[in-house]
């Protein structure tokens, strides 16, 4: 979970609204626990099964923009654990274009 705190921190510093951090909580907050749930010891074990698997869950209950808004939380998240060396390869990034893709026209659960 330092990955979690550390990336928070770093968004707050970025300069963004406290209502932007405070979704990259509860969005990245939300994943951890799934994770958890499926017996992953942190951020760093999830594959892109997994994000695939929870973000069909949180499909149903969101509308398409935030839904796909809590997506782009998840893979930037990712992204950012690639370019400082924690992981190799951004798990989410794969599969960004199959649910933007998806949502297009959407805009309701």
């Amino acid at each position: 979970m330092k990955e979690l705190w550390d990336y928070l921190d770093e968004v707050s510093k970025s300069g963004v609204k406290q209502r932007s951090v405070d979704l990259y909580r509860r969005d990245l907050g939300l994943f951890g626990l799934f994770l958890l749930k499926k017996k992953k010891k942190g951020f760093c074990e999830a594959m892109r099964d997994d994000i695939e698997e929870y973000l069909s869950q949180r499909k149903a209950e969101r509308s398409g923009s935030a839904y796909y808004s809590s997506f782009t939380r998840i893979r930037a998240f990712y992204e950012s654990l690639v370019k400082k060396g924690v992981i190799a390869e951004n798990p989410a990034g794969s599969i960004k274009d199959v649910y933007a893709s998806s949502l297009k026209g959407s805009g309701s659960k």
